[in-house]
C-alpha cells in the first residue's frame, strides 16, 4: 500500500500489511502528518481516506470519522480539521465517496439504503455500511486499541451522520455531531425515505435508540440560502423548510416530540452558532468540544 503526503512532495513510503493472522502492527513511524490511503474491503467501491495524524499519535489515540458535504473533497475537511486535530490530540479519517462511484445524494447523503427509483439496496452495500469496516481496517493497519469512534458531517455530511445511527444503531459511535445538514429526515412525517419513515428499512426499536444516542446536532443561524442540489432543494426538501437553518429547528422539535411519544429521553442536543452560515470551518471548531470534550 502506498503513502502520499499530499502536499505533492515526491516522498512516498512503501508498507507491507501483515497477513490478517498475524499480530496488529503499530507502525506509527511511517505515517505522515497528512496523506491518504484507498479501502476497498467491503461490497461497495473504494474510498480514499484522508488523514490526519498528530505526532505523538499511538493506539489509544482517539479517531474522528469526518463525512464532507455535496461536493465530496475530502482532503478539503480533513485539512479543515487539521490544527484541531493537532491541538487535541486526535486522529482524523475524512471520508472521500467520489460522485463518480456515490452518484446521487440517495447514495452519498442518504447512506445508499434505497436507489434514487425506491428500490431496497442490499445492507452490505449501503454507504453507512462502510463506515464500521473502515474503521476496523484503520485499526488493523495503524495498531490502534480504540474500541469506539467519533462521527461528524456537514451538509451532505451533516445529513449522512443525523441518520447512520438510525440505521445502525450497533455502531460503536461514541459522539456524533451533524452540522447544518442538507435536509432531515422527519420523525413525524409520511414522506418517503429520506424526507421520512415511510419506506425506510428500519430495524426493530431503531428509532427510540436513535433519540438516545449521542448526538448533537449544529446550526449556524445564518445559513438561510437556498441548496443547489436535486433533492437539497427540491420541493419536498422546501416543504421542510425554506432554508438549511428552519429545516433542522423543525427537525429538533420533531425529535423532541418523538422522544415524549416513545416515552424515551431525548439525548440529542442542540447548538445554534451564531453569525455562522453554510460553513464547515466555522462550526468544526464548536463540534470539538461535543466530539472530545475540549
Amino acid at each position: 500500500m502506498k503513502w502520499h503526503r499530499p502536499s505533492g512532495t515526491a516522498l512516498v513510503l512503501v508498507w507491507l500489511i501483515a497477513a490478517p493472522s498475524a499480530p496488529a502492527q503499530t507502525p506509527r513511524a511511517s505515517w505522515l502528518d497528512k496523506g491518504h490511503y484507498s479501502f476497498s474491503n467491503w461490497a461497495g467501491p473504494a474510498i480514499r481516506l484522508f488523514y490526519s495524524m498528530p505526532p505523538a499519535a499511538g493506539p489509544e489515540t482517539p479517531i474522528l470519522i469526518v463525512v464532507p458535504g455535496a461536493k465530496r473533497n475530502a482532503d478539503f475537511y480533513r485539512d479543515a480539521w487539521h490544527d484541531l486535530a493537532l491541538a487535541g490530540g486526535f486522529i482524523v479519517l475524512a471520508v472521500e465517496g467520489k460522485e463518480t462511484d456515490f452518484p446521487s445524494e440517495y447514495a452519498y447523503n442518504a447512506g445508499g439504503v434505497i436507489t434514487p427509483q425506491g428500490k431496497p439496496v442490499p445492507e452490505e452495500e449501503w454507504t453507512y455500511s462502510a463506515i464500521e469496516l473502515l474503521f476496523d481496517d484503520f485499526k488493523q493497519q495503524f495498531g490502534s486499541k480504540r474500541k469506539k469512534y467519533s462521527l461528524y458531517g456537514h451538509s451532505a455530511g451533516g445529513q449522512f451522520v443525523h441518520t447512520y445511527l438510525l440505521f445502525k444503531p450497533e455502531a460503536r459511535v461514541e459522539r456524533a455531531v451533524a452540522a447544518n445538514p442538507a435536509f432531515c429526515m422527519m420523525l413525524n412525517s409520511d414522506q418517503p425515505y429520506p424526507f421520512g419513515r415511510t419506506g425506510a428499512p428500519l430495524p426493530p426499536g431503531a428509532v427510540k435508540k436513535w433519540l438516545q444516542s449521542p448526538t448533537v446536532l449544529l446550526l449556524g443561524e445564518l445559513d438561510t440560502n437556498p441548496r443547489t442540489r436535486t433533492l437539497s432543494d427540491g420541493v419536498r426538501a422546501r416543504a421542510q423548510g425554506p432554508h438549511v437553518f428552519a429545516l433542522g429547528l423543525r427537525f429538533y422539535h420533531g425529535a423532541l416530540v418523538a422522544a415524549k411519544e416513545n416515552e424515551v429521553p431525548l439525548a440529542w442536543k442542540l447548538e445554534v452558532v451564531q453569525n455562522v452560515g453554510h460553513s464547515n470551518s466555522h462550526v468544526a471548531s464548536h463540534a470539538v468540544k461535543y466530539l472530545f470534550g475540549r
